[in-house]
């Protein structure tokens, strides 16, 4: 005669699905500019924890499972990670952007102009940005890196001190 004992357990597979995170905006943001971050699919696990790697983002908000918004100060490729841990179970996910560089701006030195006689303002162009000048008044074209002022006549013979600025603009950034 033969004694057998007998146990029986259950063995359950949690499901885990890796972390989906999305970046808005997705693909491109200029420095220091709010970039929103969502976990697409949390754990149902109440005892989840969650390890976020922003890659030097500041963190203007957010905690646990998210969502988040942070910012990058500093131009270049950036990943945001998560290490998820879940019923048990370990998995990770991670979502790409690229923060854009600034442009330069360069309005040129000051300049002293007699009337009518032209003089140039800015610097040399830089392909990809566009630029706007403020005001327009006697330039020959106020959306170039470069245009020619004229200066106006000056039958009062008084100092007219004008300053312009140039907006330059690449990848959605201003400078």
């Amino acid at each position: 005669y033969k004694c057998i004992g007998k146990d029986t357990f259950k063995v359950t597979v949690a499901s885990v699905p890796a972390p989906s995170i999305t970046l808005n905006p997705a693909n491109t943001v200029c420095p220091n500019r709010n970039v929103n971050v969502t976990l697409n699919n949390p754990s149902s696990d109440p005892a989840a924890t969650y390890t976020w790697n922003f890659n030097g983002a500041t963190v203007v908000s957010g905690s646990g499972a998210g969502p988040y918004i942070i910012s990058w100060g500093t131009p270049g490729s950036k990943t945001v990670s998560l290490a998820e841990t879940s019923n048990g179970c370990n998995v990770n996910g991670s979502a790409g952007i690229t923060v854009n560089t600034p442009p330069v701006a360069d309005a040129g030195i000051d300049i002293q102009a007699c009337p009518g006689v032209p003089k140039n303002l800015g610097s040399a162009s830089i392909a990809g940005n566009t630029y706007q000048w403020i005001p327009t008044l006697g330039l020959s074209d106020s959306t170039i890196s470069n245009p020619v002022f004229f200066a106006p006549s000056n039958p009062f013979g008084v100092t007219i001190d004008t300053n312009y600025i140039v907006v330059v603009s690449s990848g959605g950034c201003f400078n």
